[in-house]
């Protein structure tokens, strides 16, 4: 997994679910098998640094081609989208498992430009390829005689937006793309709403609902100001803070 041209040829969207199999292994495994975390973390450094697009799409015609040679392959059939969606599930697992901000990063940008990006929003069809070649047009699938795999995966990009939003562990709370989203963190007996509309405002807003002498951490993916403060990733409430922030989007 060390060299580069391991991945070139491979048949993207049977290889990146081996990786998110690996995960799970290590997982199953009590974390102790460290090989499997190290191989899908290595897998993933590859794809995203050598063979993807700035919409966070990968592959030409489903493979992965020879690294770093992405402008000699756009075609119409680049970025399957299905590559796309199991590339989010491999990272949002990865950020899981290690807290790691590249992941949030690339799970953000990704979501954005390739999967809110794959849906015709007057007919609910989804798109096979998102073509990176000049001229060309994005192709959605048809009710009953044009769909593919990525007609099922793109149905279930869309059942699930929440997915990624958030992240928690027993005293921290990771919030990784800013949508409107309720929170209901049973750990804490918490509950937190986050309202963001960030097309028109460059502010979100957080509501929360928690008991007086609880103390917990907020990780944002991306820097904040509150009230005018020093911009912080960083957010610790404490008890009796005011129950309603507004915080400020750092561009």
């Amino acid at each position: 997994m060390g060299r580069l041209h391991t991945s070139h040829r491979k048949h993207a969207n049977t290889t990146i679910p081996k990786m998110t199999g690996a995960l799970k292994r290590y997982i199953v495994s009590g974390r102790k098998e460290d090989f499997y975390l190290k191989a899908a973390a290595n897998f993933w450094m590859i794809v995203t640094r050598h063979h993807t697009y700035i919409t966070g799409g990968n592959s030409e015609w489903e493979h992965l081609g020879a690294p770093d040679i992405l402008n000699g392959e756009r075609t119409q059939c680049n970025c399957e989208t299905c590559n796309t969606y199991n590339m989010l599930k491999l990272s949002r697992l990865l950020f899981s498992l290690t807290g790691e901000k590249k992941y949030a990063d690339y799970d953000e940008q990704t979501y954005i430009n390739a999967i809110l990006s794959s849906q015709n929003h007057k007919s609910g069809m989804t798109t096979y390829f998102q073509p990176m070649a000049t001229e060309y047009f994005k192709v959605y699938s048809r009710p009953f005689d044009q769909f593919w795999c990525c007609t099922g995966t793109g149905m279930e990009n869309f059942s699930k937006p929440w997915a990624g939003i958030a992240f928690e562990d027993e005293h921290r709370l990771w919030i990784n793309r800013f949508e409107d989203a309720r929170f209901l963190w049973k750990e804490q007996e918490t509950e937190l709403s986050l309202q963001a509309n960030l097309l028109r405002s460059g502010y979100v807003v957080f509501y929360g609902c928690w008991f007086d002498g609880l103390t917990f951490r907020i990780s944002f993916e991306r820097a904040l100001m509150v009230h005018g403060l020093p911009a912080m990733e960083d957010l610790f409430l404490p008890e009796r803070m005011a129950r309603a922030l507004c915080l400020a989007l750092i561009s």
